[in-house]
């Protein structure tokens, strides 16, 4: 075989999205296909399966990152987090007047979120 003539697809955008785990996703699909609830929707048993599930995780990735299970936050994505991560830093006193610095390379979130602390 010719390696020269084999073409693969390459994908480099990993910063938008990455293969999912064999284990996540084994651990993942019974949420996706019979415990479906919203976890703050505890009055049925929908929910409740779901915020047990949710607080399990929680615990797991707590003791993985040596914290306090209500030290872990969940958010939907890397925006969320970008904003939850500088906003929440630069509202606290000791940071009030910090200075933020990024280059123009940064996740577009990122820049965003700058652009609005330098405004306010």
């Amino acid at each position: 075989m010719n390696f020269s003539t084999v073409r693969l697809p390459i994908y480099l955008d990993h910063q938008a999205t990455t293969p999912v785990d064999s284990r996540v996703l084994n651990a993942m699909t019974p949420f996706f296909t019979e415990h479906f609830g919203n976890p703050s929707s505890l009055q049925h048993g929908f929910g409740q399966r779901a915020e047990q599930a949710v607080g399990e995780a929680r615990e797991k990735a707590a003791r993985l990152l040596g914290c306090l299970p209500e030290e872990v936050t969940w958010t939907s994505g890397a925006t969320e987090s970008i904003n939850l991560a500088i906003q929440g830093t630069f509202s606290l006193p000791a940071f009030a007047q910090g200075k933020l610095v990024t280059l123009a390379t940064e996740h577009a979130a990122t820049l965003a979120c700058a652009k609005f602390l330098k405004k306010e």
